[in-house]
């Protein structure tokens, strides 16, 4: 087992930054914090307030798309300048993941002012490359080597004998200051503008050593043969095309690790035996106790490694957040550690399904979906109470854990990869679930809106309507989609009766008028044990009058009573006779009691599905 040293770059990053205006980054989610004062926001955020998540089932933000996007589009460019900066590509791939893991923790609001995000990327790439120690162990010299050391492109695929020799020469004709002018606007296409923003100098600096630059390289030119047939624009960018990074060796790859093979020991307790699922955050493992053979566990490992004890931190939030609440229903934490410097923690293992691929077979009726989901608003309230806000309730989070074997199921809620404390403003989860509060967060990070608890009962009781009556599957435009629940408009299937009444409350647009989880709960376990439609109830009342009637019959043919409804039963029969018209009768009251049975699942059927 390897571990990663654990650098002290924490408290650099800052200070090497703190001149670029970026407040905080929004990948896949929107962070602040919730007593922010406006001034304060221009400031970097905190660690433990602004961070990135990344989890399967997270769908990105509005924001936090574009963020993305503009990355991804530099990032080619980005990884080929930090390349040559590191003088090498390893060391370059290394520079990209802690530009991101800056831009992670707290830099990015103010992407795209001026002079644009291309620029701003550039510059803090240029900050990262600049902290020695996040790159240690190196190769001896790495860092300190001229610019003839990075990977350069030799020459363009059938060149003339010698051109390599040329395009060497023209590397060579410039100081370090004036190759990096030049890479930056001859192969990377910035502005002049935009480089001196890069370089931190007067724009007049910049456009002056581009001129002599150029000026330069035609008078080394001229006595060249080769250089007669091409602009001396044209062999500067050759001269300035960095060759490719090897294959399977780009930084998107390496922020997603492959899954470890079965028969790997991590913690040199748990041998892993398949890999069950995993996403964008980590993969969870099928694994079993080498000391205890029957002990089989879920195991959960990130893919991000922890190079810095903020890095160490944020890994551990979901711990925390895990062990900070306990109830049956809700997942628990058994233990944890560190492979290969990522975070890894054991789970139980439960059998079963989750409650999407339950509905997916058949919708549930009402008293089936508030028996299930009645214990996960008690696990819910249980979490709340201990500070803690889950944010991604939904059915796919949901496991009916099968006990010993037994049909008894116990719902379990899963996933705390995107909670957060109370005091904390975040905005993470998948938003066909969004209370309005989280969508109008998300549009505009600085509206007053407040994220509560009840956001979770709003993500609850939207999955209780889509078990009774699943959503068709959709890809909702997602900017479309977040303005419309903003505004509180909601999609749900048709529902009638207290349903419909119950849904009011538990998705009003004003979070005060939601019940809490614990209140929520009282009300499904009410659900639970009420039959689920007003004419079941009819139907009942009905049977039980009809056994009520039959078993007065009975009585009246012992005493020769007068029942109304009931016909007389003669008073001269005998004893036998007597016992056996009471035997019919049981019988009666007994189907009597099946047909309210049947009756009561055919009208909940009947109420799904209109």
């Amino acid at each position: 087992m390897t571990t990663t040293t654990s650098i002290n770059i924490a408290a650099r990053l800052p200070s090497l930054l703190r001149t670029i205006p970026f407040a905080s980054w929004t990948a896949p989610v929107i962070i602040h914090s919730k007593d922010v004062e406006p001034a304060a926001r221009a400031q970097p955020s905190a660690p433990s307030i602004s961070r990135s998540v990344h989890t399967s089932g997270l769908w990105r933000t509005v924001a936090g798309k574009k963020h993305e996007d503009a990355l991804q589009s530099s990032a080619a460019a980005l990884r080929a300048y930090l390349g040559v900066r590191m003088r090498s590509h390893q060391l370059g791939r290394r520079a990209f993941e802690l530009v991101r893991e800056a831009l992670d923790e707290g830099h990015g609001t103010t992407l795209f002012a001026a002079p644009g995000p291309r620029a701003r990327l550039f510059l803090l790439a240029r900050r990262v490359s600049q902290i020695e120690e996040a790159f240690d162990p190196v190769p001896a010299g790495a860092l300190s080597a001229g610019a003839e050391a990075a990977p350069w492109d030799a020459a363009p695929l059938g060149s003339p004998p010698g051109y390599g020799a040329l395009l060497d020469h023209v590397r060579q004709c410039f100081s370090e200051t004036e190759l990096e002018t030049l890479e930056l606007v001859v192969g990377h296409g910035l502005s002049a503008t935009e480089v001196a923003y890069v370089l931190e100098e007067p724009a007049v600096l910049v456009e002056s050593r581009l001129s002599s630059a150029r000026a330069w390289l035609a008078m080394q030119l001229e006595d060249r043969p080769l250089a007669r047939a091409m602009s001396a624009e044209a062999i500067l960018r050759d001269a300035l095309r960095v060759l490719p990074p090897p294959a399977g060796d780009d930084a998107d790859a390496a922020a997603v690790c492959p899954p470890l093979p079965a028969g790997t020991v991590v913690g040199e307790r748990y041998c892993i035996e398949g890999c069950i699922g995993g996403g964008a955050f980590g993969h969870v493992y099928r694994a079993r106790d080498v000391r205890v053979a029957t002990h089989v566990v879920a195991l959960k490992v990130i893919h991000k490694a922890a190079r810095t004890p903020a890095a160490m931190d944020g890994a551990m939030a979901e711990l925390a957040r895990t062990a900070s609440a306990f109830h049956p229903s809700l997942v628990q934490l058994k233990e944890h550690g560190w492979y290969d410097g990522r975070l890894w923690f054991v789970m139980p293992w439960y059998e079963g399904e989750t409650l999407a691929e339950r509905v997916a077979r058949s919708p549930l009726s009402e008293r089936e979906a508030a028996r299930l989901l009645a214990p996960i608003a008690r696990a819910l309230a249980s979490l709340h109470a201990a500070g803690v806000r889950h944010q991604d309730v939904k059915a796919d989070n949901i496991l009916l854990a099968r006990l010993g074997g037994h049909e008894e199921v116990l719902p379990v809620l899963l996933d705390l990869g995107v909670a957060v404390r109370s005091e904390e403003l975040a905005v993470a989860g998948t938003p066909m679930y969004f209370a309005p509060e989280m969508a109008r967060r998300v549009i505009d990070p600085d509206t007053s809106a407040s994220v509560t608890e009840k956001a979770d009962v709003f993500a609850l009781a939207m999955t209780l309507a889509h078990a009774l009556r699943p959503a068709a599957p959709s890809e909702p435009n997602i900017d479309t989609f977040l303005a419309e629940r903003a505004g509180g408009a909601l999609h749900l299937p048709r529902l009638r009766g207290r349903v419909r009444r119950a849904m009011k409350r538990w998705l009003a647009e004003d979070a005060s008028a939601r019940p809490s989880a614990a209140q929520l709960a009282v009300e499904l376990e009410q659900w639970a044990a009420v039959p689920s439609s007003r004419r079941a109830r009819g139907a009942l009342a009905a049977a039980l009058l009809v056994c009520m009637s039959a078993a007065a019959g009975i009585v009246g043919a012992t005493r020769g009573a007068s029942v109304p409804g009931v016909a007389r039963v003669a008073t001269d029969q005998s004893p036998y006779e007597r016992a056996a018209e009471a035997n019919a009768l049981r019988t009666r009251m007994t189907q009597a009691e099946d047909r309210a049975a049947s009756l009561e699942r055919r009208l909940s059927r009947r109420e799904i599905n209109r």
